[in-house]
């Protein structure tokens, strides 16, 4: 689902509350803050750095 990880990223970056964002996406609010505050995935930033 990187098409909605994306799509939450942007809609959370224009200043769009968690709540509207999940209502939209048709997901919970849990996997808004997951996306927009990291999740468990590195971001690029880390991405071989060894620091994940």
């Amino acid at each position: 689902m990187k098409l909605r990880r994306a799509i939450v990223g942007l809609m959370s970056a224009r200043g769009q509350p968690v709540t509207d964002i999940a209502h939209l996406l048709d997901c919970s609010p849990e996997y808004v803050r997951g996306v927009t505050h990291g999740g468990a995935r590195p971001s690029i930033a880390t991405a071989g750095s060894g620091t994940c």
